[in-house]
């Protein structure tokens, strides 16, 4: 179950109320309406969140944390550590050394491994950090845009990886995506973010007619 109550007064102003099955939920919304802002408060980074509930129960910021991974779109990698040592230092903070495999393989970082942040590329740097993400075994994965620097065929490719991975390790997805198929080939359920709060939530297809009725493709 995907269940959490949000109020942010800063720096924008927003109540998003969300109750859905287990699985994807896409965040659909305006740009600048807040989607950034409020996965960074579901991930426990946001300090001026001041009402947090998870399955009808108070958490703090830093019970969050334990459980949620967010990719944000400027993946927090450390210049001068090499992507095999991202990798050993998250296994073995999270006891998760069993997973390193799978996820190197499934989201093709093999050759990554001896190079640092400043080596990759874009869409390199987004499969690490959600190789990184996964290997926290988190509850909740948050995904701002983890497509952006992707070509059409790397996105194809990694759709059913990544579905396989998260159903597999048992976590739910919240995914903020420009594109919109993305969210139409991942997600069971959309939620519609506007100014003040969540509008929808609800099935894909009811949500994505009335998300496009009322806003263009891009503006995902």
């Amino acid at each position: 179950m995907i269940d959490f109550d949000v109020a942010l007064a800063a720096p924008v102003a927003l109540r998003a109320r969300v109750r859905a099955q287990s699985g994807w939920l896409g965040l659909l919304g305006h740009s600048g309406v807040g989607k950034s802002t409020l996965l960074r408060a579901l991930a426990g980074l946001n300090p001026a969140a001041h009402r947090l509930r998870v399955e009808d129960r108070a958490v703090t910021p830093a019970a969050l944390a334990r459980r949620v991974s967010l990719v944000s779109q400027t993946p927090a990698l450390i210049d001068h550590w090499t992507v095999a040592r991202h990798l050993r230092r998250v296994a073995r903070h999270h006891q998760t050394g069993d997973l390193t495999g799978e996820l190197i393989r499934d989201l093709d970082i093999d050759g990554l491994r001896p190079l640092c942040p400043p080596q990759l590329s874009g869409g390199q740097r987004r499969r690490v950090s959600l190789a990184l993400a996964l290997l926290r075994r988190p509850r909740l994965l948050l995904l701002d845009e983890p497509f952006s620097a992707l070509d059409d065929d790397s996105r194809h490719r990694l759709y059913p990886k990544l579905q396989a991975l998260t159903r597999r390790l048992g976590c739910d997805v919240v995914l903020v995506a420009h594109q919109i198929e993305d969210i139409a080939r991942l997600c069971d359920q959309v939620a519609i973010l506007e100014p003040g709060g969540v509008t929808y939530c609800g099935a894909l297809q009811p949500g994505l007619r009335r998300y496009q009725g009322q806003a263009s493709p891009c503006s995902v």
